[in-house]
């Protein structure tokens, strides 16, 4: 008695028209994974007519097409696979993986975006919290400039420049002030499409009041100043500027060794020790709270050596000419002022 398993001519014919394909897709330079993708549903058609070919040409009252346990497995496998299939077509699935496959690493600068400043606006605040380094320049410009350098993904150049063709800088007015944000610095369109903003650049005019709010690391290069910085919540703040400037830095930080640069730090100690000096003389002159030696006697307590101390901000000052602008640095863990000479 004749018997035919199914599957067996339409797996052979199957494995002839596949190496057809990879083999025409691999002279072309053609994705192999879109031309199989999209030709899944002959599977079907050449297992149901295998089927319809068997029984026809079966004449013989004894012939039979076989379904055994491993033809009615393999017949399921297929049609889970074409219904799996199905649905990563549907879902895309495809075209991201190719995407990822293909994607590549593009350091791009994106768009230069200005925005002019009319006599009205005497101060500029910049919201610095989406950005990773911001880079902020003085000049005797009229108009705010901002661009950033970023990290694309994408299959190819173009790709990668039109998916940062989308504004970054946010502004809006509000009476005499400007303020400025930045939207997004990491956004992506697919799993292998994104776009990471490292770092921005502005460039300020030197005669505007600025104030400049949580960041990670800000580097202001002061070519001009003629008005009051405040820069406030940076982990890293560094400022380059002339010794020729008429400014007077303040910075606060829990340690002295927060303070970094050439410039040359002033914390007052001087200033204290004299101060503390005239107190302790005037004290013994007046001779209240001396000890058998003559020494100052301090009060104590006797659970002093038990309280712990608590720790103090340090100030750190540098005058350059009289003063008469001021920059105040506040809450930066670093703080670095080099001065060109």
């Amino acid at each position: 008695m004749a018997k035919r398993r199914v599957g067996t001519l339409s797996m052979a014919i199957l494995l002839i028209v596949s190496g057809i394909v990879m083999l025409i897709a691999q002279v072309n330079k053609q994705p192999v994974v879109d031309i199989l993708i999209k030709g899944w549903p002959v599977i079907l058609f050449l297992l149901g007519g295998e089927i319809l070919w068997y029984c026809y040409k079966s004449k013989e009252e004894s012939a039979k097409v076989k379904y055994d346990i491993f033809s009615i497995f393999a017949v399921s496998m297929v049609l889970i696979f074409t219904v799996a299939v199905y649905g990563v077509m549907q879902f895309d699935v495809v075209s991201k993986v190719n995407s990822l496959i293909l994607a590549k690493h593009y350091a791009l600068n994106t768009p230069t975006e200005e925005f002019v400043l009319d006599e009205t606006i005497r101060k500029v605040v910049i919201d610095a919290h989406n950005t990773s380094e911001l880079t902020i320049y003085a000049d005797e410009g009229t108009a705010i400039t901002a661009y950033g350098t970023a990290n694309v993904s994408a299959d190819s150049i173009e790709k990668a420049k039109k998916l940062l063709e989308e504004k970054n800088m946010v502004t809006r007015t509000s009476g005499d002030t400007l303020y400025i944000g930045f939207d997004m610095t990491y956004y992506e369109k697919d799993i292998a499409e994104y776009v990471k903003i490292e770092k921005y650049t502005l460039m300020i005019p030197g005669d505007k009041k600025v104030e400049i709010n949580d960041g990670d690391r800000v580097d202001i290069r002061m070519d001009v100043l003629k008005s009051d910085w405040v820069i406030d919540g940076f982990y890293d703040t560094e400022i380059r500027l002339d010794s020729n400037t008429d400014a007077q830095i303040y910075a606060f930080a829990e340690r002295k060794d927060s303070f970094e640069g050439n410039a040359a730090w002033d914390f007052g100690d001087k200033k204290h020790a004299e101060e503390m000096s005239e107190t302790s003389e005037t004290v013994a002159a007046d001779g209240t709270d001396q000890g058998e030696s003559g020494d100052l006697a301090m009060p104590t307590s006797e659970h002093e050596e038990d309280e712990p101390e608590t720790p103090k901000s340090v100030t750190g000052q540098i005058i350059y000419g009289s003063g008469q602008y001021k920059i105040q640095i506040l809450n930066s863990a670093g703080i670095t002022v080099n001065e060109l000479r």
